[in-house]
């Protein structure tokens, strides 16, 4: 074999081994390649909470610390409105949560109904006496339990959907306060946009009773909320809780109806997707869905968490 051809051939003037020195610098050079993309990381996930933070911030600006006066109009403009409350036990600070909805400042007429499975829950004797106090509310307990699907919330409220006299409906949690003015700005929104199918409103916990409680007020009034608004504000897609939210029962039947989202465990998630891909944008008043931090125990606080991933998870 002549010079040139083994000059020229392969691997030639390459050392045959890697010595210990380049082993080090490679295995450096990998760390710190490593390192660069976790720092990257870091990075990206902090300027996207910071940028929630602006958005949420904006949102909160300009909704809730300048919130939206009533709309001059005439009051036969406003439509009726029907406030269904599932009720299931008798929940902390119920008087106060319930009887928000007879405290409404709605010109136009509004419909209550409770929806309660069990005819001896103790939640009966507590709303008889809000009614009591109203007689001229139209107000009713409807008593009894459908079965259409491993949701209890639907089956406890089909029958009210079923009787009631609107077509508008407020879907309201038994254990949230709602201010005076909610019910008509919810309206006065519905009524300037046509395409406007949902009106919701942000969780807002307050009054913790116990330390569970206080861990579960600051995670709704700071994550929670940061998250709620902003993914809102973007309005990308659909993102609403079922705590309290409006929306017209003839657009709930155009995709199914009630009974068909038994089937989920978040039925207000399903049923939000549902009406944004039917067409309906959804949007927020500047008011909030107040409701007690009553949690009582730590493993209470983890299993709701764990309750509220696992049900958006798998639905």
């Amino acid at each position: 074999m002549n010079a040139g051809a083994a000059h020229n051939s392969p691997g030639a003037g390459m050392p045959s081994v890697i010595t210990a020195a380049d082993a080090t610098r490679m295995s450096l050079n990998s760390s710190l390649i490593s390192a660069n993309l976790a720092a990257y990381t870091i990075l990206v996930l902090a300027a996207f909470q910071w940028l929630l933070i602006f958005v949420s911030h904006c949102v909160l600006q300009r909704r809730y610390v300048r919130r939206r006066p009533f709309v001059d109009r005439p009051t036969d403009d406003y439509p009726g409105v029907t406030i269904i409350r599932p009720v299931k036990g008798v929940d902390h600070g119920m008087q106060r949560t319930l009887e928000s909805s007879f405290l409404q400042e709605y010109p136009g007429p509004v419909e209550i109904l409770f929806a309660v499975e069990d005819p001896d829950d103790l939640a009966i004797e507590v709303i008889s006496n809000i009614i009591a106090r109203y007689p001229k509310a139209q107000a009713r307990v409807l008593i009894g339990k459908d079965n259409v699907g491993i949701n209890p919330k639907v089956n406890n409220m089909l029958k009210a959907f079923d009787q009631a006299q609107n077509d508008l409906l407020w879907i309201c949690d038994s254990n949230v306060y709602t201010d005076p003015g909610t019910l008509r700005r919810s309206a006065d929104l519905l009524l300037d946009n046509k395409r406007l199918g949902v009106i919701h409103h942000v969780v807002f916990s307050e009054s913790p009773t116990s330390f569970a409680g206080m861990l579960d007020n600051a995670f709704l009034v700071t994550n929670h909320c940061r998250m709620y608004l902003a993914i809102n504000a973007f309005g990308i897609a659909s993102c609403l809780m079922g705590k309290s939210n409006l929306y017209y029962k003839s657009a709930l039947d155009n995709v199914g109806g009630i009974a068909s989202f038994g089937q989920y465990l978040a039925e207000d998630n399903m049923i939000g997707q549902a009406l944004w891909h039917s067409g309906w944008s959804h949007t927020m008043t500047g008011d909030l869905a107040r409701q007690p931090a009553d949690i009582g125990s730590f493993s209470e606080y983890c299993s709701r968490r764990i309750r509220w991933v696992r049900t958006r998870k798998y639905n």
